[in-house]
């Protein structure tokens, strides 16, 4: 059986005017504010797509898109991205 080929980090052509598919079922927002900066990140999955949407509070920021191989590996990959943020200072945010 062939693996799909991974696709590496692609930049939107319009950043920060991503729409997030109507399947995804849910968001996670997190945020960083400090005495030097505010900053947000976002990441959402479609299938076997992870979108991570990033930037400055107050701005429309930019986004991302990688495509993975199977749902277990979304699942991995996301769970590691987070954990990177969250160790970097970053609050999750509740959805409103």
């Amino acid at each position: 059986m062939a693996v799909p080929k991974r696709r590496r980090w692609q930049v939107s052509p319009a950043p920060g005017e991503v729409e997030v598919p109507q399947e995804v079922a849910h968001v996670r927002r997190f945020e960083y504010v400090d005495g030097r900066s505010a900053k947000f990140w976002q990441i959402a999955s479609s299938g076997t797509t992870v979108t991570v949407n990033f930037g400055r509070l107050g701005t429309k920021g930019q986004a991302q898109a990688k495509d993975l191989a199977t749902d277990e590996a979304v699942q991995r990959h996301m769970a590691r991205l987070i954990g990177e943020k969250l160790a970097k200072g970053y609050v999750e945010v509740p959805e409103a």
